[in-house]
């Protein structure tokens, strides 16, 4: 594991390896960046970044991307899930080389 692995994520809960499969096999999905820290360290140096809204290739050369919302116990679920399709309609539209 790697000091960029070790770093604390920047959400709400701790998530674990196993939380992860968990999600993924409860979605129906392949394993994929999850949030967190990417970045790289050299020396005694680091380039980071907060992994959001980021594109990824898949080994079938699909490119893929995961969006989402901040649900807190306050959320409305519809303003939610407008909030999550704006921020997909806005990814798809750069994959398709749209200006936004």
């Amino acid at each position: 594991m790697t000091g960029v692995q070790t770093c604390a994520l920047p959400i709400c809960f701790p998530v674990t390896i196993r939380f992860l499969s968990v999600m993924y096999e409860y979605l129906g999905l392949e394993g994929g960046p999850y949030c967190g820290v990417i970045g790289w360290l050299e020396d005694a140096s680091a380039v980071l970044s907060v992994g959001i809204r980021i594109f990824w290739s898949s080994s079938d050369n699909r490119i893929n991307f995961g969006t989402g919302a901040g649900i807190t116990w306050q959320s409305d679920p519809k303003s939610e899930w407008q909030e999550t399709e704006l921020k997909a309609k806005r990814l798809i539209a750069i994959a398709a080389g749209h200006k936004i």
